[in-house]
């Protein structure tokens, strides 16, 4: 019964030659890449906060963004921050004390 179905509904979107010869779809990979990628702000190894930031951005900006988020300023406020290790394209860990 669905290969009857599947076939009716083929030739109603219009396709002229049927269903079983026509071949399978192709995938393109560059759909697949995303402008922009979400790094998980940690403060001395727990996770605070998340960003998202266009793809090609520079380390120096990511530390930036990473510690003017908004949760992660509630946990370094008054403590010194002594490091910020920056994991590519997964996340960055604030240390402080």
């Amino acid at each position: 019964m669905f290969p009857h179905i599947c076939e009716e509904l083929w030739k109603i979107l219009g396709h002229q030659q049927s269903v079983e010869v026509s071949g399978w779809p192709s995938w393109d990979a560059e759909v697949l890449k995303s402008d922009v990628m979400t790094l998980v702000v940690q403060v001395n190894g727990k996770v605070r906060g998340k960003i998202q930031i266009p793809v090609a951005t520079e380390q120096a900006q990511i530390e930036k963004e990473a510690i003017s988020e908004a949760n992660v300023q509630r946990y370094i406020a008054d403590k010194q921050v002594r490091k910020v290790i920056v994991v590519a394209g997964r996340l960055v860990n604030v240390v402080v004390s």
